[in-house]
């Protein structure tokens, strides 16, 4: 597959996982007994609470995959490098969520649109960087900690992307929870 269609193929997954949620700021949701992002019904989340949480998630999800992949002390330089650059990314999500919370709900479905394009525009280049902060850093490990990298990361999105649909961690199969 060429590079183009793996990029464009990223982001067009990325974007049906977020702007679906973005497709609800469009209209008005208080006679739904239902949230974004999974939460429990009747709770609304402020965007502290989305950045506490997101914190929390990155936090755990480079933990997870430090352990996962059994680091040596040559390579804990390019580790660091790479942990700085995701927490730089993770972080400008955040003060973005905090944006987004000052700036209210779209009035108007063209303005609605338009949000989700800019948000389609954010989402293309966070791709961008993650995957350059990838690339810089997976030629370091060996093949058994590549391995270990491509499911640990690969997982951890769509098992952070399932707790969502699926309600969180209280609706994950015993087996499963923890990981």
């Amino acid at each position: 597959m060429q590079t183009w269609m793996k990029s464009t193929l990223v982001v067009s997954m990325f974007a049906a996982g977020t702007l679906g949620a973005g497709t609800a700021l469009a209209h008005d949701d208080k006679d739904q007994d239902h949230t974004p992002r999974g939460e429990a019904r009747g709770h609304e989340v402020s965007a502290t609470e989305m950045q506490e949480r997101m914190a929390r998630h990155h936090t755990e999800r480079m933990e997870r995959l430090e352990q996962a992949l059994q680091l040596t002390e040559d390579q804990q330089d390019e580790w660091e490098d790479f942990k700085e650059a995701m927490a730089e990314r993770h972080e400008r999500a955040g003060e973005r969520i905090a944006q987004r919370a000052k700036q209210g709900k779209p009035e108007t479905a063209i303005e609605g649109l338009k949000l989700m394009e800019e948000r389609a525009e954010i989402m293309q280049e966070e791709a961008e960087e993650t995957r350059e902060a990838v690339e810089d850093f997976y030629p370091h490990l060996s093949d058994e900690q590549k391995k270990a990298f491509d499911k640990e990361f690969t997982y951890s999105k769509h098992k952070h992307h399932k707790q969502h649909r699926s309600g969180g961690e209280k609706n994950r199969p015993a087996a499963s929870q923890g990981n």
